[in-house]
């Protein structure tokens, strides 16, 4: 067994532990359950919670709060008063940032990193978190000011992990959190005041549950929680391949209880829809459930007909139809786009990518470098005989990045073929429009949604 897979079946088996004791009248007085797995920490701490205090009692005797509250003293008090009617009380502190510290910054970037497409407000939560564990704010970043900040002062903030290809989510991840006015979430300097009250003792029945995205564990906050209570990670598997079947793992029982299984072919359905990730998979699995009721077994087709698009797909049918010139097509999309709750810059953001593409495409064959490449080549012709040309130029290039050759070989194929379908003038004339629509969706009060209706209707022209 892998270690990961021994890290795994340990954090099951402290779950299953620590819920058989809670049910037996055994609590301990804190518990931290941390990770990337949001999903997985949800369903522990409700099942703990329900172990923990009958409904009834939750009116009175449960007190949950999101991030770290801003009067330490009030929260203090709460904890260390006896309850006026016998039983527990249990306070939930969710996404606290109390286990945070500069070495835990580089965990930060790589939430903000991997969530900004998939859970936009777990990445804001992460970077204004990050921001403020190194000082920074939105102000000293934004309209671009973060190009100003030295290569220096990012790896004194993100140590050796200094992440270099900034400019491809920075940007984004400012846009997103001054859209939606995202904030710290509170002070990191109640750590000191909870070490004192776990390790000094609460009155019998008190339970502080704390989750987190992220711990140092050499915090003194996090070794005094270690030795009062019980501390459960739940760290998220790499790799699609990973990811699957630690998926698979955890939902053969929920399928099990309902008398129900996917076939492989379904699997890999829905794998398509969801990415693996488990709040997506469970809840479309809930779904599946109640449609195929009357059978034991969903299949693929079950997938397709009760989940329907995901993002992913109407982002690629949008820049397909804008590539075929297809109007009505591609309003349709952007309609879906915003039906499932995508933010308007995050949609001129894809937009903005895939012009930009068309342009570095159409610079680099205007070159005459690229000479390897020919327009009716097929993929595989590409990869082994265009694709390699293109790394030696990026090589070429030094420290100045060739954007197009960053990218995936299957986008850079797409991007050469598509970029005759547009003249360079006309492409350089997409980006200032993009350039003039981010601002100013940012300094006006127009419609966005009619600013990127106009921009579609002039990319399909």
């Amino acid at each position: 067994m892998t270690a990961r897979g021994e890290k795994k079946d340990q954090a099951e088996g402290t779950l299953n532990k620590t819920l058989s004791e809670i049910a037996k009248g055994r609590a301990h007085p804190c518990y931290l359950l941390y990770g990337d797995e949001d999903y997985l920490i949800e369903e522990a701490l409700k099942k703990m919670v329900d172990l923990l205090l009958p409904q009834k009692a939750r009116d009175f005797s449960l007190f949950v709060m999101e991030g770290d509250p801003g009067d330490a003293q009030d929260v203090y008090s709460d904890i260390l008063t006896p309850p006026l009617l016998p039983g527990r009380k249990v306070f939930v502190f969710k996404n606290t940032r109390l286990f945070y510290s500069r070495s835990t910054a580089p965990e930060l970037i790589r939430r903000v990193v991997d969530n900004l497409d998939t859970h936009p407000p777990i990445a804001a939560r992460s970077f204004m978190a990050f921001l403020s564990m190194v000082g920074w704010t939105l102000e000293d970043l934004r309209d671009g000011e973060w190009t100003k900040i030295s290569d220096g002062d990012w790896e004194k903030a993100l140590g050796e992990d200094m992440d270099e290809d900034r400019e491809k989510w920075v940007p984004r991840i400012v846009d997103l959190c001054l859209a939606h006015s995202s904030s710290g979430g509170g002070p990191t300097d109640m750590a000191g005041g909870m070490e004192d009250i776990i390790s000094g003792g609460m009155p019998d029945g008190h339970v502080l549950i704390f989750t987190a995205d992220t711990v140092d564990k050499r915090k003194r906050i996090f070794k005094v929680v270690a030795d009062c209570g019980v501390v459960i990670p739940f760290v998220k598997a790499r790799g699609e391949a990973q990811q699957k079947r630690m998926l698979v793992d955890n939902v053969e029982a929920f399928l099990s209880e309902r008398g129900k299984k996917l076939s492989p072919d379904a699997w890999e359905a829905l794998g398509r829809k969801t990415g693996f990730r488990f709040r997506e998979s469970v809840e479309a699995m809930e779904l599946l459930v109640t449609y195929c009721a009357d059978r034991a077994l969903i299949e693929e087709k079950d997938v397709e007909e009760v989940i329907g698009k995901t993002r992913d797909d109407t982002v690629f049918e949008l820049i397909s139809a804008i590539l075929e010139k297809d109007l009505n097509k591609a309003l349709t999309n952007l309609k879906d786009l915003f039906r499932q709750g995508v933010h308007h810059l995050m949609i001129l953001t894809m937009l903005s990518r895939e012009v930009r593409l068309l342009l570095h495409a159409k610079i680099v064959l205007s070159s005459g470098r690229l000479r390897s490449f020919q327009p009716g080549m097929d993929y595989g012709q590409f990869s082994t005989r265009a694709y390699p040309r293109l790394k030696e130029m990026a090589a070429e290039a030094g420290r100045e990045r060739l954007f197009l050759a960053d990218q995936h070989p299957f986008v850079i194929y797409n991007a050469l073929r598509n970029s005759g379908k547009f003249s360079q003038a006309r492409l350089i004339r997409h980006v200032d429009q993009l350039v003039a629509t981010d601002v100013a969706m940012k300094s006006t009060g127009r419609d966005p949604r009619l600013m990127l209706e106009r921009l579609i209707i002039d990319l399909c022209r």
